[in-house]
């Protein structure tokens, strides 16, 4: 059975394992309003995440997506990162693809691919959370490979990304970005 963290459903599919971070499930949606001037670029938004408090490492890359080719490629999420497929739960998942044709969080050349719904670049604060959400994941499973010498089993990855687990990474991840909007707007805790 394949877990689509996207959509947050099970999917009947034989011997694969669809594995897939994913910003979803934020808490302040109604409080992401347009900006005045329109959506922002991916330079510009990168910049308003790190000026709202979102550390993003050199090797994460973020790619606007057009909202139509995101739900179709994607799914119903906001954006989306180290997508691959593996055999089963107990199949390693690597930090780093070793080659172009295998899976990791990073590509073969070490760079972290993460895929943005366009509308995101909407709103300032939008972009706050789902950049922090994605960054906050990314660190987050970072150490984890690092402490596991760069490999876990696909079940532990899964268990830190899908939604809906209390106190997982992804969990933390929305946490992490609804505070970065609410100090935005001066709301606190």
């Amino acid at each position: 059975m394949v877990f689509n963290a996207s959509v947050g459903k099970p999917v009947t599919v034989p011997n694969r394992l669809s594995i897939e971070g994913t910003a979803s499930y934020h808490q302040t949606i109604h409080l992401w309003t347009p900006n005045a001037g329109g959506p922002r670029t991916m330079a510009e938004a990168r910049a308003i995440a790190e000026n709202n408090g979102v550390y993003i490492a050199d090797d994460v890359h973020f790619v606007s997506v057009d909202d139509a080719l995101y739900d179709a490629k994607f799914g119903n999420s906001y954006a989306t990162y180290g997508r691959f497929n593996v055999e089963g739960t107990n199949s390693p998942v690597m930090w780093k693809a070793s080659s172009s044709t295998t899976g990791g969080v990073a590509d073969a050349s070490g760079r972290i691919n993460v895929w943005v719904r366009q509308s995101v670049m909407d709103s300032d604060y939008s972009i706050t959370a789902v950049l922090g959400h994605e960054t906050y994941e990314i660190e987050a499973l970072r150490t984890m490979f690092q402490q596991n010498g760069g490999a876990m089993r696909a079940g532990q990855y899964l268990d830190q990304v899908k939604p809906g687990v209390p106190n997982n990474i992804h969990w933390q991840a929305v946490d992490f970005g609804d505070q970065l909007v609410r100090d935005m707007l001066g709301l606190g805790g």
